[in-house]
């Protein structure tokens, strides 16, 4: 005989109650386990009396959106709002879908309408929120992180000094960019071309006068440098780097190509103590940058093939280059040449520099040229040899840069006694 009641489902089994409250509000949420069939479910109620003394139950299988729901309706009867707590049919099941879609972000339904409401009134007629979210990300893309500017900049000389950059280079990005990162204590992503344009063109040199569009767009190409870096590491998009780096600053004015004259390097030489002979001279007849000259070493001198190695890990564009010694050059190194050891009797390039230009140069009373040397060698061999790339390939140059700066600043005949200053007998 069959027992009554055998295929029925078994009666729920009820747990505690959780209780939400809003003042003397209480709405309540049960968590009951169903068996139907042999199979156990779970299912949250959410119970509550409304404004007219209804007892309204509504059943739920995730308790996120149950508990979404109680809160709201706790909320609403609280402040008196009858209709949010008593809807039915499709109304209901609108509001309860609602409430489960904004469960996930810890936001109560009135909360989600207000942002919604503020950003959507705050936007031109025609786009949409959506929109807007799909910029952002371009700008800001996933993943990133918040990295600073100056988190970043580490990460770019850490990087440069693995691949092997220039003592200069990595000097001259941790001064120029350490000054950036200073005026852009921020996010990397927060970074306007707007802001970095307004910045470049604030800046002051330590008398008080601008700086020259040169010097400008130099540091701008030093933070584009920055800035890819950035874009590689999923920092930055694409879009926010070529607005910055495209940022019009002004053509770069032409500038004069100062050189020494014959006789002011003959008084340079007679007045330069001798452990800045071989410096001096190798600048002004070999044309080495001052960096070179910094690192240069007396085992780059082969005075017996006649000729400076130049190495890769010495030069600003990081390339070997053979330099011919000419044989005024050989008549000043040979007495004093070594078999190693540095060229540069100096610590760096800075100190070389401020010792040449406080030393013979205040001595002789000749007025000191930035980067004269090599602008000297480089004029007088163009004018020596009329072969602009075989001038490149020795001054480590390109050929256009050697045509377009130093054509036709002297004569042969000026070359000739350039190239023609030996020692005194």
């Amino acid at each position: 005989m069959t027992q009554r009641g055998a295929n029925r489902p078994r009666s729920p089994k009820r747990d505690k109650p959780v209780v939400i409250k809003r003042g003397s509000v209480r709405v309540q949420i049960y968590h009951q386990k169903r068996v139907v069939a042999g199979v156990e479910y779970s299912q949250h109620v959410v119970a509550w009396v409304d404004g007219t003394g209804k007892r309204i139950r509504k059943t739920f299988a995730d308790l996120g959106a149950a508990t979404a729901l109680a809160e709201q309706t706790a909320t609403a009867l609280s402040r008196g709002d009858w209709a949010a707590s008593t809807f039915t049919g499709t109304d209901a099941s609108i509001y309860g879908d609602a409430c489960e879609r904004v469960a996930p972000f810890r936001v109560s339904l009135t909360e989600a309408i207000s942002e919604f409401e503020a950003a959507r009134s705050k936007l031109p007629p025609g786009v949409n929120l959506i929109e807007v979210v799909a910029d952002y990300l371009r700008r800001h893309p996933v993943g990133a992180g918040h990295k600073t500017v100056s988190e970043v900049l580490v990460e770019f000389i850490r990087d440069r000094e693995a691949a092997n950059c220039s003592a200069v280079y990595l000097r001259d990005i941790r001064s120029r960019l350490g000054q950036f990162a200073g005026a852009f204590q921020m996010p990397i992503q927060s970074l306007t071309a707007a802001s970095v344009r307004d910045w470049l063109r604030s800046l002051k040199k330590s008398n008080g006068d601008p700086p020259t569009t040169r010097s400008l767009n130099n540091l701008l190409r030093l933070i584009g440098s920055l800035l890819h870096f950035a874009r590689r590491q999923k920092y930055l998009n694409r879009e926010l780097v070529e607005e910055i780096t495209e940022i019009d600053l002004g053509r770069n004015a032409p500038t004069e190509t100062g050189i020494f004259s014959p006789e002011d390097l003959r008084k340079l030489l007679d007045h330069c103590p001798e452990d800045l002979i071989a410096p001096l001279a190798i600048g002004a007849f070999c044309g080495l940058r001052t960096s070179e000259l910094g690192r240069l070493d007396w085992r780059a001198v082969d005075l017996a093939s006649g000729f400076i190695r130049i190495e890769p890990k010495i030069t600003k564009t990081a390339t070997r280059r053979l330099i011919p010694i000419p044989d005024n050059l050989r008549a000043w190194l040979t007495p004093i040449a070594k078999s190693q050891g540095p060229i540069n009797p100096s610590t760096d390039d800075r100190g070389l520099n401020h010792r040449l230009v406080r030393g013979p140069a205040r001595s002789a009373e000749v007025a000191w040229v930035k980067n004269g040397l090599r602008h000297s060698f480089c004029s007088y061999r163009l004018a020596q040899t009329n072969n602009a790339a075989q001038v490149a390939l020795e001054a480590g140059n390109s050929p256009t840069m050697i045509f377009r700066h130093y054509r036709e600043l002297v004569t042969p005949a000026q070359a000739e006694a350039w190239f023609s200053i030996r020692p005194k007998a």
